[in-house]
């Protein structure tokens, strides 16, 4: 088959597998919103009284509260208990409506974001059209597919958006406006913004090379640039969460360190199988492959994870996969490159397929540089 009529082919199967995409992306959220247990009671989020950290994450507080009084909502509530009563399994009400929407909404364009990603950091780009059913499948292990602790909150799917947007603008080296715009707001959503920071200054160290080279030039930390844009912005989140927990003082906590607790479950063989779904089981293959991944900042990335794991390790509870779910986009492009790359390997081993030498990059190192403190300056 020539590369014409494979193009020819994906041009035709374009429209068609954005329409499968978007109802298997419906699907699996109305299961999300119908069979995953709410941990957070509704009224009590709404009129700030509910017990923290969960009443910390603002954002859809406001959103909940506006769906009682849009009238879009109320009109789909309405149409939807005239038409089609039966097409939910749980009471129809405007915050529903907005949930259905919102995460929706989230998923598509976490989708989207990944699959931008992987196109940019790959140069055959072979597995285009897996990324989105990845992000998928990675969403069913991630937040449902579970026989313990199997809940949801209302801010997780929107924090996915958020990360992944974060990721997106550092990546493509968006202006730091955008990416400030963007930190302050998902900080009211969720505090794991923080760890975009670290996505931020590794990317601002990253070496281009191959994967063999050194990855990271330390000396770029002392370019003051950098911390004009990262040091405002961890005080900003700093001083949130410090006035968010002098406004909820009176509320109950369940904020405490999960140290012993996940001691315990890394030590229950029954835990392992729900601990390892986060990522749909791609955390121990993107570990053991991840010299395949050519890409520099994809790669210096790496260091991120065992900070993520480190930092939930204390604060989190690992069989709750949840709270490894704001990476699932860059899981997603880690995954692709890695089958990508052992699928080039085996052809080219096998005589099949050959791959012509690597010329050097034009754009070199120092030209690179200057496009990404050209936007600080």
């Amino acid at each position: 088959m020539m590369p014409h009529d494979v193009q020819t082919k994906r041009e035709k199967f374009g429209p068609l597998a954005k329409a499968l995409y978007f109802l298997a992306t419906v699907q699996i959220t109305w299961y999300y919103l119908g069979h995953v247990s709410l941990y957070m009671y509704r009224w009590r989020y709404e009129h700030g009284v509910d017990r923290m950290p969960f009443q910390g994450r603002l954002m859809m507080m406001f959103l909940l509260r506006w769906s009682h009084h849009s009238a879009a909502c109320i009109a789909m509530v309405n149409a939807m208990k005239k038409i089609a009563p039966w097409v939910m399994p749980y009471a129809i009400a405007p915050e529903t409506i907005l949930q259905i929407c919102v995460d929706i909404a989230c998923v598509v364009l976490t989708g989207v974001i990944a699959t931008r990603i992987y196109q940019a950091s790959s140069k055959e780009r072979l597995l285009v059209f897996w990324i989105y059913p990845l992000v998928l499948a990675m969403c069913v292990t991630t937040y449902m597919l579970h026989t313990m602790q199997n809940l949801r909150y209302y801010y997780d799917f929107p924090s996915l958006l958020f990360f992944s947007a974060g990721l997106y603008l550092i990546y493509f080296r968006h202006h730091p406006a955008l990416f400030a715009a963007l930190f302050l707001v998902g900080t009211i959503n969720r505090e794991t913004t923080l760890f975009l920071l670290l996505f931020y200054v590794l990317a601002y160290l990253a070496r281009n090379g191959p994967a063999s080279d050194s990855s990271i030039d330390w000396r770029r930390l002392r370019d003051l640039r950098i911390w004009v844009v990262v040091a405002p912005l961890a005080a900003a989140w700093l001083a949130w969460h410090v006035w968010v927990g002098w406004v909820f003082r009176q509320n109950s906590s369940e904020f405490s360190w999960r140290l012993f607790v996940n001691l315990g479950l890394v030590l229950l063989p029954l835990s392992w199988p729900q601990m390892l779904g986060a990522g749909c089981y791609m955390f121990p293959v993107i570990f053991l492959f991840r010299r395949s991944i050519q890409d520099p900042i994809l790669r210096i990335w790496l260091w991120t994870l065992p900070a993520w794991f480190g930092l939930m390790f204390f604060y989190g509870i690992l069989i709750e996969t949840r709270i490894f779910g704001e990476l699932i986009a860059y899981l997603a492009c880690l995954t692709a490159l890695i089958a990508e790359q052992e699928i080039l390997t085996r052809l080219k081993g096998q005589g099949w397929l050959k791959i012509p030498e690597e010329t050097p990059d034009p754009m070199t190192e120092d030209c690179q540089d200057d496009s990404m403190l050209s936007v600080l300056r």
